[in-house]
């Protein structure tokens, strides 16, 4: 019979909470959309419905080839200097938070079969617990994918993202930079 040591028990946990299980395949983006990759307004993917926001660039919308369950808005956010895509993300809106929950379980399994185990950390733990929402991720920064069902009454939404993490903070270094416009703080 094995026995475990501290250092051994230690060892896995601090490797369990720190989201180090490793993933099968890097993240590179989602829907046939790549993170860093360049894009403009005009490019056949894009389908309107752009929006534009302080923190966080400009957002295009797009459909994908192949969509996933019951996702409906499929979005992408770009650096406003270089338009690189540095967010992909889809969301569904659900009557339930069972119905948001299975629909969770099945992307988790999508995403196990292709990227490996779930990155689980204590963060998720507390926020699941605190809040009744489960968070599920996959990959480690500065590319990762996150997914969650938001939702307490009523409606519940689940978010799908895929992130790179170094491109989100130069998007938010270039809106800053361009101070111009309703988002500039001469008004402050």
């Amino acid at each position: 019979m094995r026995t475990w040591s501290g250092n051994s028990c230690l060892a896995v946990l601090l490797t369990t909470l720190s989201g180090i299980a490793g993933a099968d395949e890097a993240v590179k983006g989602g829907f046939g959309i790549q993170l860093g990759e360049q894009i403009s307004r005009d490019d056949p993917r894009i389908k309107g419905d752009e929006e534009s926001s302080p923190d966080a660039g400009l957002r295009l919308s797009f459909e994908p080839d192949h969509p996933f369950g019951a996702l409906e808005h499929y979005h992408v956010r770009v650096t406003p200097e270089g338009r690189k895509i540095y967010r992909v993300t889809a969301e569904g809106s659900f009557q339930s938070s069972a119905a948001c929950q299975g629909e969770l379980a099945a992307l988790q399994e999508a995403l196990e079969e292709r990227y490996g185990v779930t990155n689980e950390n204590i963060v998720d733990s507390v926020l699941s617990s605190a809040t009744g929402m489960e968070v599920i991720r996959f990959g480690r920064p500065p590319q990762r994918i996150v997914a969650a069902c938001i939702g307490f009454m009523g409606s519940h939404d689940l978010t799908l993202s895929y992130i790179d993490d170094d491109l989100e903070k130069r998007a938010k270094a270039e809106r800053a930079r361009m101070g111009e416009g309703e988002y500039g703080g001469e008004g402050l």
